[in-house]
């Protein structure tokens, strides 16, 4: 999987490199998207529920989704 490959299946939107990508697909594919971060030196931003009001990072064990920028 190339870094094209998601972005046609997952639109980029707010200048992100890609959209949401659900986090059961991130967990089918880690091995390749993990290889498609460190190639693109992208960042992996994880989103879902806030930890406590405020917050604007959510943890990785509550995300329902993850972008690459």
């Amino acid at each position: 999987m190339t870094l094209q490959e998601l972005q046609a299946l997952f639109p980029p939107v707010n200048g992100y490199k890609t959209g949401r990508i659900p986090i059961d697909f991130v967990n089918s594919h880690i091995s390749e998207i993990k290889q498609i971060v460190k190639d693109n030196k992208l960042r992996r931003f994880y989103r879902g529920p806030r930890a406590f009001r405020g917050a604007t990072d959510t943890h990785k064990a509550d995300a329902v989704a993850m972008i690459l920028a």
